[in-house]
């Protein structure tokens, strides 16, 4: 494995994730040595040791002192970080993370409508019994709020959508917690919630995707009451849904 003398350890980094990827190297299997590595890529170890670092980063490898580098697997939660905290980042406004809530969650409550089990319903009742005890507490209801949303995508049994939907978790806490001080706007989240629920408990999928796209609109119209200074930016609603 040849390569050339040109940002090094990145593209030493990217080779060893390939093979890492493709197996190459299992769970928990120890990396050669930094010498064995050097020698057989070609490179000096504090090429290889920057590239160990980067992999580090990445979540594909842990550093086990006095033992080595072991591969390990990528956890989910880094992942969603990674994406969350780009996106805390960027100049992305209040209206581009509306929008991928609305790609992902219509989509979440018609497969949870198909997918929920008797296990499923009493978390999801579980929950909005206790968005009701926090009324009181917007910090608490934002929490358990976010949490709602996320069982839902955990119930489609994908577990791709709740990875997706956790990558925009502050930002759609900071939705929530937007708007949590304005009268009425807590109790009016959970009673779409409830709606939500009673339309996936039911296993009625069109419903629940009514469901979830009436609450989305009620959502945003929320948005829209708070303080013009605020860069809410433009959001269309998708054709058929006024």
């Amino acid at each position: 494995m040849r390569i050339k003398k040109q940002h090094l350890s990145e593209q030493v980094a990217d080779q060893l994730q390939e093979m890492i990827l493709q197996r190459h190297y299992q769970v928990d299997e120890r990396l050669p040595s930094e010498r064995d590595l050097a020698t057989s890529i070609g490179v000096s170890r504090n090429v290889v040791r920057e590239a160990i670092k980067l992999l580090q980063e990445r979540g594909l490898v842990t550093v086990q002192s006095g033992s080595g580098v072991y591969i390990c697997a990528p956890e989910a939660e880094m992942v969603s970080r990674s994406v969350g905290l780009y996106v805390r980042r960027q100049e992305i406004s209040i209206a581009h993370i509306f929008e991928v809530r609305w790609i992902l969650e219509v989509e979440n409550a018609r497969l949870a409508a198909h997918k929920i089990t008797l296990e499923d319903v009493q978390l999801l009742e579980d929950s909005l019994q206790r968005s009701e005890s926090s009324l009181s507490d917007p910090i608490l209801f934002t929490q358990i709020d976010v949490e709602y949303h996320r069982l839902l995508a955990v119930v489609t049994g994908n577990p791709v959508l709740p990875l997706l939907l956790d990558t925009i978790t502050d930002a759609l806490g900071a939705q929530i917690q937007m708007t949590s001080g304005l009268p009425g706007a807590q109790e009016n989240a959970l009673r779409h919630h409830r709606m939500i629920f009673e339309a996936v408990k039911a296993k009625n999928p069109i419903q629940a995707q009514t469901a979830m796209i009436n609450h989305l609109k009620d959502s945003w119209e929320w948005l829209l009451k708070l303080n013009p200074d605020y860069e809410i930016g433009d959001f269309t609603l998708p054709i058929g849904t006024k």
